[in-house]
């Protein structure tokens, strides 16, 4: 018999924290590394991709082949889909960077569940299920980009769900803000099932990797927001703004 799952309390709204001092030196300043950045890392994802598909490529042979004891085989392979992970994150930045933002309306809620199901088999059952808390505003910005961002922080809750290892939900929740609007998301367990109120915690206290917090950084950044860490009661999260 499926459980149902207890209904969770919101989240505190904490709102963005306060921007730094001298903020706008500071963006100018990041401006002009991440310009030399992406000259460095388009030649770098160029020049590293080609061996790296032959490494995987070889690697897959010996172990159908049998010639290798398979657990140093498991490790290289493993190695070597991080990085082709990180080349194609790295790769991604540079378009972010220097793609130009189509910006329309975009209907942010509709834009979580479509993010969502990209992650979702819908074949398989799935003990993890988005929930939106209300309607979420709709902002100014590039629809292809926004899912992108969401489509990395969702994914980063669901890995942290998969750490729990026990059936709950991402939460979504959306309001406005002076200037702008703001987003939290968090992931809740399902006390009723036996699954720990707050999972365990990733290596670093966001739970996107860097990856993903770079890629996300940059796309809230090129429309003018940003992203923090949401310590909720519940779960770990995070909120981003967006004027």
């Amino acid at each position: 018999m499926t459980s149902m799952l207890a209904e969770p309390a919101a989240a505190p709204r904490c709102g963005p924290p306060p921007l730094p001092l001298h903020h706008d030196l500071l963006v100018r300043q990041l401006e002009s590394a991440e310009e030399a950045l992406d000259e460095v890392a388009q030649r770098l994802a160029h020049d590293l991709r080609t061996p790296l598909r032959h490494v995987i490529s070889y690697a897959g042979l010996l172990q159908s082949a049998e010639v290798v004891t398979p657990d140093p085989l498991h490790k290289v392979l493993a190695a070597a889909q991080r990085l082709q992970h990180g080349l194609d994150e790295l790769s991604a930045l540079t378009r972010v960077r220097q793609s130009l933002l189509q910006r329309q309306p975009v209907d942010m809620e509709a834009l979580a569940r479509a993010a969502w199901a990209d992650l979702v088999d819908s074949d398989l059952p799935d003990p993890v299920r988005l929930r939106v808390l209300g309607p979420l505003p709709v902002v100014q910005g590039d629809a292809g980009l926004l899912r992108l961002a969401w489509q990395r922080l969702l994914q980063a809750l669901r890995q942290v769900a998969a750490a729990a290892g026990g059936p709950g939900w991402v939460e979504v929740s959306g309001y406005t803000v002076p200037g702008g609007c703001a987003f939290e998301l968090h992931w809740v367990a399902d006390a009723t099932d036996g699954a720990p109120q707050t999972p365990p915690r990733p290596a670093a206290d966001d739970p996107v990797d860097a990856w993903g917090r770079a890629l996300v950084r940059r796309i809230l950044g090129s429309h003018g927001g940003r992203c923090w860490p949401l310590l909720a009661q519940d779960g770990p999260g995070f909120g981003f703004s967006l004027p």
